[in-house]
């Protein structure tokens, strides 16, 4: 309990007993007079809600975490210094062309990271970025969708190309289908223009190879912490196609997690294409062909919002 003494116009004294904790501001009404109590904190102190909930402790500082797999609002009460990623969904494969083609890699979503970013009191709507959806051949894979936060944007990776068909721009780009063809370009850098307390990450796609000699194969998706490789004779010789980028680590959760990782360009053999890790924003592999079975592309990884604080 908290006692608060008043001393009325005509002298007589009033005393009030509170509780330690208001859930708000407290109108007092006394005869022939009425006043408002204003509490400039009303006990609960900053309170924040949205996504799934969890706590870690490292070095004695304890964080708060709210994750977003899917879209979803975060509601806060007060003006905070927070920490955060933002990971777009990972760019999809297409088929391969049947007879002997390939596809390839799906671009990882881009990735920003937002350090000692300030946030003011409100709603803010987060979106995750979907992955991007496969598709079939002569064309590119669908990319992945944008993932936004308080006005800062992680783009969706782009599509990996099958045959005569460049990789998509995006987050970090496609892997480009033979012959030859260039793989998409990362577009991740150009957003977000004039945000401080963030870095974004992002790289391009592999160019394709050859269609029936060496080196073969079609282009690794880039990735968040590198870029995608164009298929080399010693690929080849493995029947994979490009090296997919590299995606990037980030401990915001207390956990070294990989995120927005490229995928590996489609080969020779037939071989259906995996799909990207879903909340990591990872590409789909891509797909080969061998007459005459058709590869399968698949989809790429949704992507992530966390949101960190202390408490």
């Amino acid at each position: 309990m908290s006692e608060v003494n008043f001393t009325h116009p005509n002298g007589n004294k009033v005393k009030l007993n509170t509780p330690s904790t208001l859930s708000g501001n407290v109108t007092i009404n006394l005869p022939n007079t009425s006043g408002t109590l204003g509490l400039a904190d009303t006990g609960a102190g900053f309170v924040a809600e949205g996504g799934v909930e969890s706590t870690y402790e490292s070095g004695g500082t304890t964080y708060m975490l709210h994750t977003f797999l899917t879209t979803g609002v975060f509601r806060c009460n007060g003006n905070k210094t927070i920490d955060f990623l933002l990971v777009g969904g990972g760019g999809a494969s297409p088929a391969a062309q049947l007879s002997y083609g390939s596809s390839g890699g799906g671009g990882g979503g881009g990735v920003v990271e937002g350090t000692g970013f300030s946030l003011t009191a409100g709603t803010y709507v987060v979106t995750v970025g979907a992955g991007g959806v496969r598709t079939g051949e002569y064309t590119r894979g669908g990319n992945g969708g944008d993932t936004t936060f308080a006005g800062v944007t992680a783009k969706g990776g782009g599509g990996g190309g099958d045959y005569a068909a460049t990789g998509a721009d995006g987050g970090s780009g496609g892997g480009g289908g033979e012959v030859t063809q260039a793989g998409g370009a990362s577009i991740q850098s150009s957003q977000n223009s004039g945000i401080s307390n963030i870095q974004q990450f992002g790289f391009a796609g592999g160019t394709g190879g050859q269609y029936t000699s060496s080196p073969g194969g079609s282009g690794g998706g880039g990735g968040a912490g590198g870029a995608g490789a164009a298929p080399n004779s010693t690929d080849h010789s493995n029947s994979v196609g490009g090296a997919a980028g590299l995606g990037r680590a980030n401990s915001i959760t207390g956990t070294s997690t990989t995120y927005g990782r490229g995928g590996i360009g489609g080969g020779q053999g037939q071989l259906y294409a995996e799909p990207g890790l879903n909340g990591r924003g990872d590409g789909a592999t891509g797909a080969t062909a061998s007459h005459p079975y058709q590869g399968k592309g698949a989809n790429g990884g949704s992507g992530i919002v966390i949101i960190r604080y202390t408490i």
